[in-house]
C-alpha cells in the first residue's frame, strides 16, 4: 500500500483522525522517509496532537511551523539527520 494513495488524508498510512474528520496523529516512524518537515504542518495547529518522523532520513531544519502546533503532546524526531 502506498503511503498517499487516496485523496483523503484519514486513509493515508500513518494518518489518524479524529470522529471529525481532522488530523489529530501523523506516525511516520520507519518508512524509510527522506527529505524536509513541511512548513505546511503548521496547518494542523488547532488539531494535532502526536507527531512521530523518527528513524527516517529526514534532514534539514525545523521547521517554524512545527512550533506553531500548540496542542501538540508527543512529538518525536530521533534518529533523523535533522540541524537547528
Amino acid at each position: 500500500k502506498q503511503l498517499f494513495e487516496t485523496e483523503n488524508e484519514c486513509d493515508w498510512i500513518g494518518v489518524t483522525c479524529s470522529a471529525f474528520g481532522k488530523i489529530t496523529k501523523i506516525n511516520l516512524q520507519n518508512l524509510g522517509l527522506n527529505g524536509t518537515i513541511p512548513s505546511e504542518i503548521q496547518y494542523f495547529a488547532g488539531t494535532l496532537t502526536h507527531v512521530d518522523f523518527s528513524e527516517n532520513d529526514i534532514y534539514g531544519e525545523i521547521p517554524d511551523g512545527l512550533y506553531k502546533l500548540r496542542n501538540l503532546n508527543y512529538l518525536y524526531l530521533h534518529h533523523n539527520k535533522l540541524t537547528e
